[in-house]
């Protein structure tokens, strides 16, 4: 658990904490969260439980306690279920509460709002700068490396009637100076001089054998065994020792909106050049910076320029997508939200049966106990007093069944409150300050329901979503299918340092508008795929997709339409059935009252009559019940058909006037975000009637 409650956790607990015996709900819902939380989480929870006046959960109800104290006490199958577990009162707000931050849809909603966030930041990261900086070092060595080889003397023996005994050297006539054979070089003759001249001179390796004669070894060769020893350099040795060179470069790469892309580079040397290698002598300005310029630019017109262009589209399918993912989580609140409701519903239809159901089977006993007194006196018969006793067990029966009930009902809604590694099965389960909430009726106005719905609808929303984003598509595929025109640029302003540097990085740095070299190089580059089929093809695609989209948008509004249709339906049915069971209620009240009025006046009724106008009562009582739930759950399907479940539930769930203008003060503060949104869908109270009296 974090170190503070989560948003959605917050507007929960004030949802749950208010009004009398509400809190408590929220106090029951978080007991073992916040007992675990510690260090500020747990802080933090116990000032908004002081705040909101959270108590222990105390039952105000005298039904209620009275039923969970013979679910715990009394006797029959069910007691294997009951007797091991705990009796936990609920609030309905504390279930909700407790469903939404134990849904795992609703995590999986805010992981993956959390996913589309992490994308629009990458998307977006597409325009921010990038920094480059990088430090190298190179260092090269020169070493020296010869070899002894022999040589011949090159003379120069000019005459005028050839060189006898020359190999090497040769009179011709006159002729251009050209390559004649391998090995034989022709030089220029002078033209200052007459006569025949040395025009061609040979080079010819001697191995080891005597000298021609008139050849003599030059001054930095040997004579060895008649020939010329030498030493040929392969290389040699700096002077100035290794070289060597620091580089820096430090680069900005930048992406713009609407296609253009530019990039800027400052790379320096620090390499010492020396100007006499023997006296190792420097000029000491080492440094030398170049800066790169690089601009890449759509050309308007064609193709990945203007609002179209690849980037700039990413990030508005982005956002898109981040959209949606608030209406997918809004989708999931409502659909929990009514879920939570339906369940707790059925939970409280279960214990407002068995409550009428262990009241009827009271009035039987006693029934049965006076038709047995009255038998034992012989003022009744055995055939009466096995009807009566036979409807005894009918009545045990019956309220055997409404226990399962209970248990049943209250494992279906432990199931959505439960979350991975805890369950609450040990608990039994059972609703709290309903009464108020059955007696309240929701503002129905059939004629604005449908607006309503396609106006808060998520599902709606979010599929108009998707629609936004097929077109998006569809518009840059359209852009995709125009010419692809390209213009780069590229400026390479550059200082030399092989002569005259600067001293210092920051010299270097602060002339660079001040370049030994500069270069430009522009380029328009223009490509069209013959055909433009594989685009074309996208662009259908596209154009399909839209539709598909804009079907889908249709076939949810009819599905919503449907389903407010069907809720309104629900509605009215459950109303005008409350009212019918509300009068069928009095009318069998009075007859048993009447019954009972004439029996003590020494009528003659008999027991099995009165049992079974009691049974009369109860089935009226039940069927208001019945209505009573179903038209909560038709509301609440109302609601969430609408859309507006999350929006009005807390108003739907206040249980007095007091806790209402608390929600209006909070809401006022901008702390709701998905709930109390708008007031007024409530009407006034109806007098209380679910209890028969």
């Amino acid at each position: 658990m974090s170190g503070k409650p989560s948003r959605l956790r917050l507007l929960a607990l004030l949802l749950a904490g208010c009004g009398p015996g509400l809190c408590a709900g929220a106090a029951a819902a978080e007991a073992t969260a916040a007992g675990t939380a510690g260090g500020e989480g747990g802080r933090e929870y116990a000032r908004l439980t002081d705040l909101l006046g959270v108590d222990a959960p105390v039952a105000s109800d005298e039904v209620l306690q009275s039923v969970a104290r013979q679910l715990l006490e009394g006797q029959g199958g069910t007691q294997q279920y009951v007797a091991p577990r705990k009796v936990r009162l609920l609030p309905l707000r504390a279930a909700a509460m407790e469903a939404l931050l134990k849904n795992l849809s609703i995590k999986v909603g805010h992981e993956n709002a959390g996913i589309i966030e992490e994308a629009i930041k990458e998307a977006d990261a597409v325009f921010n700068p990038v920094f480059k900086f990088s430090v190298g070092f190179d260092q090269s060595s020169t070493y020296e490396r010869s070899h002894f080889g022999t040589v011949t003397i090159k003379t120069f023996n000019p005459c005028s009637f050839g060189c006898e005994g020359d190999v090497s050297l040769k009179l011709q006539p006159l002729v251009e100076s050209k390559l004649l054979q391998p090995g034989v070089i022709t030089i220029p003759t002078s033209p200052f001089v007459t006569g025949p001249q040395v025009n061609l001179l040979g080079f010819l390796q001697v191995t080891a054998s005597p000298l021609p004669p008139g050849h003599f070894c030059e001054d930095d060769a040997k004579l060895s065994s008649g020939a010329c020893m030498k030493e040929v350099h392969a290389s040699k040795g700096s002077a100035t020792g290794p070289t060597k060179t620091m580089n820096y470069s430090v680069e900005v790469d930048q992406q713009l909106p609407w296609g253009p892309a530019f990039s800027v580079g400052l790379f320096t040397t620090d390499h010492k050049v020396y100007y006499n290698n023997d006296l190792r002598l420097s000029n000491n300005r080492p440094y030398a910076t170049s800066m790169v310029f690089n601009l890449s630019v759509p050309v308007p017109g064609g193709k990945d320029f203007g609002p179209q262009a690849p980037n700039d589209v990413n990030l508005r399918q982005a956002e898109k997508s981040a959209e949606r993912s608030v209406w997918d989580l809004r989708t999931i609140i409502n659909s929990t939200l009514l879920t939570v409701d339906t369940q707790y519903w059925e939970l409280v239809r279960s214990i407002e049966n068995l409550a009428v159901v262990m009241d009827n089977r009271q009035h039987v006993e006693k029934i049965a106990e006076h038709t047995n007194h009255l038998f034992e006196q012989g003022l009744t018969t055995a055939y009466g007093k096995v009807q009566t006793d036979a409807e005894l067990a009918r009545v045990r029966t019956l309220e055997e069944a409404a226990r399962v009930n209970v248990v049943t009902a209250s494992n279906n809604l432990a199931a959505l409150l439960e979350s991975s590694g805890e369950s609450t099965d040990p608990y039994l389960l059972l609703p709290r300050d309903y009464r108020p909430l059955l007696d309240k009726l929701l503002v129905v106005d059939a004629g604005q329901a449908m607006q309503l719905a396609l106006d808060h609808r998520p599902e709606i929303a979010a599929e108009k979503v998707s629609k936004e984003q097929s077109e998006i598509a569809l518009e840059f595929q359209r852009h995709q299918l125009r010419p692809d025109l390209l213009l780069t640029a590229n400026i390479t302003s550059s200082q030399d340092s092989s002569v005259l540097g600067y001293r210092t990085y920051w010299q270097s740095i602060g002339a660079v508008g001040d370049p030994d070299t500069l270069s430009k190089n522009y380029n328009l580059n223009y490509r069209y795929p013959w055909g433009n089929r594989a685009f074309k093809a996208l662009f259908t695609q596209a154009e399909l997709g839209n539709e598909a989209e804009a079907l889908t948008v249709r076939d949810v509004e009819n599905n919503v339409g449907q389903q407010v249709n069907d809720a309104l339906a629900g509605v009215f049915a459950a109303r005008a059935q409350i009212d019918i069971t509300e009068k069928n209620v009095g009318f069998a009240q009075a007859a048993y009252d009447k019954l009972v009025e004439r029996r003590e006046k020494g009528g003659d009724v008999r027991e099995l009559e009165l049992v079974l106008k009691s049974q009369e009562l109860l089935q009226a009582k039940q069927d208001h019940i019945n209505a009573l739930i179903n038209n909560k759950i038709a509301e609440s399907n109302l609601l969430a058909a609408e859309g507006i479940i999350a929006a009005a539930y807390g108003e739907a769930t206040a249980p007095s006037g007091v806790d209402l203008q608390r929600l209006h003060s909070l809401a006022g503060y901008g702390i709701f975000k998905y709930f109390t949104q708008v007031f007024g869908y409530i009407t006034s109270r109806k007098p209380a009637i679910a209890d028969g009296k």
